[in-house]
Order: structure tokens, then C-alpha cells, then sequence
């Protein structure tokens, strides 16, 4: 089954804060984007459960097509830094992730090194033409495209 979706959960008590300005939608995006489509098995789903609790690292719990890996994280040096900074801390443990599903199920650990060099080339920035096209104007003398960011 391909991979389709990756996601980051926190407890609630982390929320609010954590997921500002969409920083973990946006570095989950860029990395399936870059990833492709990826043979994950039986499982559609990663969802990666990050929180402070050290007795909970590495531990998988598999439901139908979603696997889920909880992974420590240090909420209080992600606040501190600067965007970039947290941009790449959660691309982190999002590889860290994924490394440590992959050496258990046996998947394809090349391709997710290729999809984390990949997202720092882009500068871990994801941005993309929608739909990939662009369209002509009118007149047949302009091109247009939505930009997404």
C-alpha cells in the first residue's frame, strides 16, 4: 500500500502553541511531497505522537492501515528558536520517526533519506504551483498559476 498521509500529534496541553502558523502541516506536506509515492506495506497512515514523556519513546501501535510511533520531544528548545529552527526540529523527529518504523518493517530507508535531503534542499519551505499548470490569459500574452505557500 502507497503512503498517503503523515501526520505529528501532541497532548493537548501542547497544542495550541505548537502548531502555529501551520508549521507541522506544512513540514508533513513537504516531506510526502518529496517522499513520492512510497510503498509502506500494509499502512496508509504514519502518525508520529510526540510529547515529553521519555517512558513512552519508540513505542508502535498498529490500528488497520495506521501505524503510530511516539517519539520524545523537547517542547522547551522548540519554543525558544527561531522559525527555521523549529522547521527543522520537527523534520527531525518526523525522520527519526519514520527511520525507526522503517527498521522494523523493513521498508525502503533510502527513499527517506532522499525525502529528508530533499526538504532541506527546498529550505524546508513548501511551496508549489496548484495543480501544476498555468493558464493564459485572454489577451494569449500573460501566464498565470496559483502560488501556494
Amino acid at each position: 500500500m502507497k503512503l498517503a498521509d503523515i501526520s505529528i500529534r501532541t497532548p493537548n496541553k501542547f497544542l495550541l502553541q505548537f502548531n502555529e502558523g501551520g508549521a507541522i502541516w506544512s513540514m508533513t506536506a513537504l516531506y510526502l511531497s518529496c517522499l513520492g509515492k512510497y510503498e509502506a506495506g500494509s499502512f496508509k497512515k504514519v502518525t508520529i505522537e510526540i510529547s515529553d514523556n521519555a517512558d513512552r519513546e519508540n513505542q508502535m501501535e498498529e490500528m488497520l492501515n495506521v501505524i503510530k510511533i511516539s517519539r520524545v520531544f523537547d517542547f522547551s528548545l522548540y519554543y525558544d528558536g527561531n522559525k527555521f529552527e523549529r522547521k527543522k526540529m520537527i523534520l527531525d523527529v518526523l525522520q527519526q520517526g519514520l527511520l525507526y518504523i522503517e527498521n522494523s518493517k523493513k521498508w525502503d530507508e533510502n527513499a527517506l533519506k532522499a525525502a529528508y535531503e530533499c526538504c532541506l534542499t527546498k529550505k524546508l519551505e513548501h511551496t508549489w504551483i496548484r495543480e501544476n499548470k498555468y493558464i493564459l490569459s485572454p489577451g494569449r500574452d500573460h501566464y498565470g498559476g496559483v502560488y501556494c505557500n
